[in-house]
């Protein structure tokens, strides 16, 4: 048997996931009525933070959710050598990157950074329900994270 027990890639297709969507909308909500509920500021200026927080929440839904921006992370390759690929944006071209120390992956959250040859730092958070759940357990089963 070789050394590496690993004899195949894992591809990650990502699709929304809607604990992330929740998520998301939850945390920007929460701002958002504290922000507007702060007497020690006038009204327009919680009018204005509220909307900062709404611009917030959308741009995160575009990147993290919907998968809509340039630097948005659609696809994720995971080759038996070693090295990490990832579709972004609107290029369908599979891009080779280095994974990024910031990387973080328990059993039930993946957030993935990556060092861009021309975008520069670029990550994505992946959970359960973002990935078809025989990739999700090859996925835990590669960084050796077991139940």
């Amino acid at each position: 048997m070789s050394a590496n027990r690993f004899t195949h890639s894992i591809e990650l297709l990502l699709k929304p996931s809607r604990y992330l969507f929740s998520f998301i909308l939850s945390i920007h909500t929460l701002v958002a009525v504290v922000a507007l509920s702060t007497p020690a500021f006038p009204w327009w200026v919680r009018v204005l933070m509220a909307l900062v927080v709404g611009i917030s929440a959308w741009r995160s839904l575009k990147l993290q959710y919907w998968h809509h921006s340039e630097r948005s992370i659609k696809a994720i390759r995971w080759l038996d050598s070693g090295e990490w690929q990832i579709q972004v944006g609107v290029n369908p071209e599979w891009q080779t990157v280095a994974l990024a120390q910031q990387s973080f992956v328990k059993r039930w959250l993946v957030i993935l950074g990556f060092t861009h040859p021309s975008l520069g730092h670029v990550s994505t958070i992946v959970l359960p329900d973002a990935v078809a759940p025989a990739t999700w357990q090859s996925l835990m089963m590669r960084w050796g994270i077991m139940h």
